[in-house]
Formats: structure tokens, sequence, C-alpha cells
């Protein structure tokens, strides 16, 4: 995508790391296995592999949503969605360029949980996809509250200034 910041290789290594810790903290909270994780159907994608309807100068990342046949059934004529977390690479590392104390990788454990909260409200049915501005942006602070709930006992990862940042989102009548 040309004329947007990618990250480079060293940071994808970063958001592979994030993205373990992530899984693992969501799994926890929501007491999934990992052979019910693997039917979550979703996967994540930074810029370089983002179509251009995907890519978009607000926020750190998005989900679309697919819809695709069911592979294990016959026959395969029954849909079922699909979600594609599109990490927005230039928004992030503008975040981390600012020089506020957020660093990358807390910030992509902190997108990857948050996402991951999401993909699991959507296939638990807690939260239709397809829903208007204001049933979103509650969603957003439901989801803000439980990316802080899963995340706040992590040791070793210096979550408060991105914790500090998200503040108005998780307590909106609250000021920071």
């Amino acid at each position: 995508m040309m004329g947007y910041r990618h990250f480079a290789p060293g940071e994808i290594c970063w958001v592979d790391k994030a993205l373990e810790i992530a899984e693992d903290s969501t799994c926890n909270h929501y007491h999934i296995s990992t052979s019910n994780w693997k039917k979550y159907d979703f996967e994540i994608s930074n810029l370089a592999q983002l179509r251009r309807e995907e890519i978009t100068s607000q926020g750190l990342a998005q989900i679309a949503r697919y819809i695709y046949p069911f592979p294990y059934r016959i026959p395969i004529n029954y849909p079922r969605d699909y979600y594609r977390i599109c990490l927005q690479d230039h928004n992030i590392l503008k975040v981390v360029d600012r020089k506020e104390g957020i660093e990358l990788f807390p910030l992509m454990v902190y997108i990857l949980t948050h996402e991951l909260v999401h993909v699991i409200r959507f296939r638990k049915f807690m939260q239709r996809f397809d829903v208007g501005q204001e049933e979103k942006a509650v969603e957003e602070g439901k989801v803000h509250q439980a990316t802080y709930e899963i995340l706040k006992s992590l040791k070793g990862i210096n979550l408060n200034p991105v914790f500090d940042s998200y503040w108005g989102h998780r307590c909106p009548n609250e000021t920071g």
C-alpha cells in the first residue's frame, strides 16, 4: 500500500509475540480450550496483507467479516462468518512515534486482546456484527473494559501507558 508505513520484520516479530500473549490471556479469561479456539475462524492481517477497502485512517485495527461455506459439513452450502482482524500498521506506528511512553509490544498486546474479545463476543452471539453507531459505541466500552480486566494482572509488560490512554473508553463517565 503506497504511502503508508508498514511494520518492519522486527516489528512483525513483536506482533507475533503479542498475539501469543493475547490469545493465551483471552482464552483463559473466557475458558476456551485450544481445540475450541481453532474453531473461531479468524485471522490477523497487517497492512501489507490488507485489501484497499480494509485500510482506514481511523483506529488501530478493525474487523472485517466475510461469509464462506462451512468447510466441515457436507453439503458445504452452510455459510459461516469468518473474521479478519485488520491491523492498521501506519496508525499504530504513529502512536508509538508520539513518544508518550507507549511502546509497540504492550500496545500490540492490548490491540490484539481487544480485537480477540470482539471476535469472541461475535462468535458467542453476545453482540451482533452489524449494528448502528450508538450500539457500536456501547460495545466498544464493554470490549475496552473486558480487555482491561483480561490484561490488568499481567506482569512484565508496561501496559499502564496503554491503559491510561484508554481510560475514558472503558470508563466513559470518569476522567483520568
